[in-house]
């Protein structure tokens, strides 16, 4: 499903929804922005990846912008795995061309809004899926995850000094 709205000044805006029929291949524009990522579904015809990756050459390097922006829906989808490798870095470069940017609530919202919103939600594992303070309890909090989401942030945060550090040998000494 597309549209297009006519601006002022020669601008259109094209509006579309993410599925199997991508229109932006062979395309051009100057912003993209892909709304609520991690809940693009991979098909038999196309993946989430394939998706953002084909209309996202449409912007001229250099000359417009592209962003990627959702809800966590936890892990191992395209845009968590996007989120991970655009905070790495090999050579001083940053191995993906998307900068993360992460937005708690607490940016936008009063602790009076706050504490009146969370009536809304039957467990506190919900209201941080929905309104996270942190990437961590973003990805930790939302999806449908084996373990306890509550267990693995404080896991998370008393995180163990290991007794040795190294390589292992065949035999399981340490090199």
């Amino acid at each position: 499903n597309k549209s297009q709205i006519d601006g002022v000044n020669g601008a259109s805006f094209y509006i579309g929804t993410a599925g199997a029929k991508v229109g932006g291949r062979g395309g051009h524009a100057r912003n993209i922005l892909f709304s609520e990522c991690a809940f693009y579904q991979d098909t038999e015809l196309i993946t989430a990846e394939e998706m953002v990756t084909a209309t996202a050459q449409q912007v001229p390097q250099e000359k417009g912008m592209v962003f990627i922006e959702s809800t966590a829906n936890g892990v191992d989808n395209y845009y968590q795995k996007e989120w991970e490798r655009a905070q790495l870095f090999k050579d001083g470069k940053r191995v993906s061309t998307y900068r993360p940017q992460f937005f708690g609530w607490q940016e936008f919202y009063t602790e009076e809004w706050v504490n009146l919103k969370k009536g809304d939600f039957l467990t506190e594992a919900k209201w941080k899926q929905e309104y996270p303070n942190d990437p961590d309890e973003a990805f930790i909090a939302s999806g449908t995850p084996y373990f306890d989401n509550l267990i693995l942030k404080k896991m998370l945060s008393e995180k163990a000094i290991p007794l040795k550090e190294g390589r292992l040998a065949a035999d399981g000494e340490f090199i």
